[in-house]
């Protein structure tokens, strides 16, 4: 499902003041992808959060940038949610192809990116009437709205093909995000934990109130946790705590379930058997690829994946044989310690 831009005739040279193409969405298709969009996504607010921050950070890692992602959380006080990345950046065609199509994506066929569902860019429209784009690829600067309005949805060309000589190549998002979505018990808690699975190095986050930016950026998995080859454990590997296993796909960080429900009866009793109830906070870093998402990348899908549960039983197994030799080995020290002490 793609939006057509419409028929004109367009001047020799693209003047950024003079071009306002728009395309749009019959109310028919516009309707039925707001349907969509407010029946895929639990907690709005953060799932466009979590998109952009997701597809900036594959613009990235697809140009081997190293700087992070620079993202500004929305508020009552200031409510525009505002993504910066260094990537390659997107031309006009691309734009037409990746905004201008409703179900399609240029990442499906590849296991090294989250985004893979194509909605993920229009996730902007679940929290508000407008996605503000700014693209500067090869030195042309692109400028682009994408609207809803009176049921209809609208991209509106701003700027065509400006020269941009002396501009970095990447994109930026502006949203404006409604109040009653700033408002929601769910939106401020989730945002605790949303950008935790990327390191600062990869994402860094800043917003009006300091204390809760040093929070959300002084506590990220892959910069406070001890790395293992399959995932992370907490820096103090013998600090006494409940158990909990999450998990990070892609950057993307899944909270704790008991593991009944992520593995299954049949896992979980064999589990049981070979280990004893961890005292450990372990987050599993697992493979795009081998884990299934629901559509909208709000949960893990374990119930409809065999395949998923087995291959998190796995990386749980080798993460647990690490912690008993890691544990061994502290046994053993402590014991010669006590020796040694007079």
């Amino acid at each position: 499902m793609k939006v057509k831009l419409n028929e004109g005739i367009k001047p020799a040279i693209h003047n950024a003041c003079s071009i306002k193409q728009e395309a749009k969405l019959n109310p028919q298709m516009s309707k039925l992808f707001m349907d969509m969009l407010s029946k895929i996504y639990v907690n709005p607010g953060i799932a466009c959060l979590r998109e952009y921050t997701a597809n900036a950070v594959d613009a990235h890692k697809a140009k081997g940038v190293k700087r992070p992602v620079e993202v500004f959380v929305p508020s009552e006080e200031d409510p525009i949610f505002r993504i910066k990345d260094y990537g390659i950046g997107l031309n006009l065609l691309e734009i037409l192809g990746i905004y201008g199509h409703f179900g399609a994506s240029t990442k499906n066929t590849s296991d090294e990116f989250i985004g893979g569902f194509g909605i993920g860019s229009k996730s902007g429209l679940a929290v508000s009437d407008c996605i503000e784009v700014i693209s500067v690829k090869d030195g042309l600067r692109n400028h682009f709205l994408i609207k809803r309005e009176d049921g209809t949805i609208y991209m509106q060309i701003l700027k065509e093909n400006e020269v941009a000589e002396n501009s970095p190549s990447g994109t930026e998002v502006s949203i404006k995000f409604s109040k009653s979505i700033l408002e929601a018990h769910r939106f401020i808690t989730g945002l605790k934990t949303v950008f935790s699975g990327w390191s600062k190095n990869e994402v860094m986050v800043s917003m009006l109130d300091k204390d809760f930016e040093s929070l959300i950026n002084d506590s990220r998995i892959p910069d406070t946790y001890v790395k293992c080859k399959e995932g992370y454990l907490t820096a103090d590997l013998h600090h006494r705590r409940s158990e909990s296993v999450s998990y990070i796909v892609g950057g993307v960080f899944y909270p704790h379930r008991p593991l009944i429900d992520v593995l299954g009866g049949k896992l979980f009793k064999k589990y049981c058997e070979n280990y004893e109830p961890s005292d450990q906070r372990i987050v599993l870093d697992l493979d795009i690829g081998k884990t299934k998402l629901n559509y909208a990348r709000e949960v893990i899908d374990f119930e409809a994946s065999e395949k998923t549960r087995n291959y998190v039983y796995e990386q749980l197994c080798m993460v647990r044989d690490y912690l008993k030799k890691k544990q061994i080995i502290f046994a053993c020290d402590t014991t010669l310690m006590l020796q040694q002490t007079p």
